[in-house]
């Protein structure tokens, strides 16, 4: 049975989005400038955040990283960065060394593009 529970505030959370989203152009600034995003608070920013990565970070690869999820491991993370750097799929049994060797293979293609991590939950083992 499917339980819903009444949304409090709705009109306030509606605009508090709002605002964010005007603040996005300056997020994707401050990211292209090497600084890095934390948002914080109660309630979900996955949405957020999704419509930011779909809209605004179209100048290079973004990996979600959905933190909460036990099954998540820094190899992983690193893992889906280098896959989405260069282009291809790569076997989970990559080793470490083996990811930097096919990152440098394709460095030449890379420098005019970004690497995007967005990390839901990062509570997450």
């Amino acid at each position: 049975m499917y339980l819903k529970l009444p949304e409090k505030r709705v009109a306030e959370r509606v605009r508090a989005m709002a605002r964010l989203r005007l603040q996005q152009p300056l997020w994707h600034l401050l990211l292209r400038s090497g600084f890095s995003l934390l948002l914080h608070g109660l309630g979900s920013k996955r949405r957020l955040l999704s419509d930011f990565a779909h809209s605004a970070l179209t100048d290079g690869a973004v990996v979600v990283i959905n933190g909460w999820l036990p099954s998540v491991t820094a190899h992983k993370v690193l893992l889906a960065a280098a896959s989405a750097i260069t282009g291809r799929a790569l076997p989970k049994t990559t080793s470490g060394a083996e990811l930097l060797s096919s990152v440098q293979q394709d460095a030449e293609e890379w420098p005019s593009r970004h690497l995007y991590l967005v990390v839901h939950n990062i509570e997450g083992p």
